[in-house]
């Protein structure tokens, strides 16, 4: 049981870890891949937990915890300030097409083609 919980462990960290790099690529459906398939491994470390008493290597496996919990902290705070970035990109562009729909429109188009271009070319 002790290697099997320290090997799950070790591969949701490494999981979390990639998805650090999802999250800086802005790779977001391989982020949510990753995610599902750390949950798969934390699911399976409390199956394995259940009922048992205490692991022999206890301390090493809350080192392993403690490091998923640091990199989660880490992966949320990236995550966090992309998404900060993207919603300023995204009013940044709602306001230039804004700002396009109101000039266009100041044009009085007729057929086209706005007022001010002369046809008897």
């Amino acid at each position: 049981m002790n290697e099997e919980l320290e090997r799950v462990y070790q591969q949701a960290l490494e999981l979390t870890r990639q998805q650090g790099l999802a999250i800086r690529a802005e790779q977001w459906d391989e982020l949510l891949s990753l995610l599902e398939r750390r949950d798969h491994y934390l699911g399976r470390a409390k199956t394995i937990l259940t009922g048992q008493p205490l692991p022999a290597n206890r301390v090493h496996l809350i080192g392993l915890i403690r490091q998923l919990q640091q990199c989660d902290q880490v992966n949320q705070t990236l995550f966090q300030q992309k998404r900060e970035l993207l919603l300023k990109e995204s009013q940044e562009v709602n306001q230039g097409q804004a700002a396009l729909a109101s000039y266009l429109s100041s044009l009085h188009y007729k057929s086209g083609e706005p007022d001010f271009v002369d046809h008897n070319f």
